[in-house]
Formats: structure tokens, C-alpha cells, sequence
């Protein structure tokens, strides 16, 4: 997996707040996604709460890196993402978007 793979499911940890607040999300195109989220972290435009999160985090100065991004997985299969994506979210690894039953 690397900048240029596509149908991912990723994992986002901020780290204005030391990797407090977490993220998963999908994706069909990795550098562009990434590419996203840097700049609505700094701009603090956009619906991402992840995003908006991060930009008003702990009132410290914006300073790169923002986050740490992993991959988890990519699929053949770009249906599966969101199935994929909310299976992550209910095992309670992001703290941004929680599943409850």
C-alpha cells in the first residue's frame, strides 16, 4: 500500500492532541483523499469533523504533520468500502464516528 492506492480504508490519529481523537474512512483514491484532509486541517474549511477537529485542537499553532494516516487494507472491490469502513468504525478504533447498536 502507498500514496497511490486506491478503494483503502485508512485510520487518522491527531496529533495536536497526541492521537487522542481518531479517524476511519474510505476512500477510492489515497494521495488525493490525504491531500483533503491537509487542507482543511490548516484552512479549517470543509465538512470533515476529523478536519475540524484537528484545526481547532487544543488552541496550538498549526504545525505539520497533523495527523498520522494508516492504511488498514485496500479492496478489489470498491462496494465493500463502506461495509469495510463500518466494520472498523464499530470495533471502537474512531472516536470521531461511533457506532452504537
Amino acid at each position: 500500500m502507498s500514496c497511490k492506492s486506491t478503494n483503502a480504508i485508512y485510520f487518522l490519529k491527531c496529533n495536536r492532541c497526541d492521537g487522542k481523537v481518531t479517524y476511519i474512512g474510505k476512500t477510492n483514491n489515497v494521495r488525493l483523499r490525504t491531500n483533503q484532509h491537509i487542507s482543511e486541517c490548516r484552512t479549517g474549511v470543509g465538512t470533515d469533523i476529523f478536519d475540524k477537529h484537528v484545526h481547532h485542537c487544543n488552541g496550538k499553532p498549526l504545525q505539520e504533520p497533523y495527523f498520522k494516516l494508516h492504511l488498514l487494507l485496500t479492496l478489489k472491490d470498491v462496494q465493500m468500502l463502506l461495509t469495510y469502513e463500518k466494520h472498523f468504525q464499530q470495533l471502537g478504533f474512531d472516536t470521531m464516528n461511533r457506532w452504537f447498536e
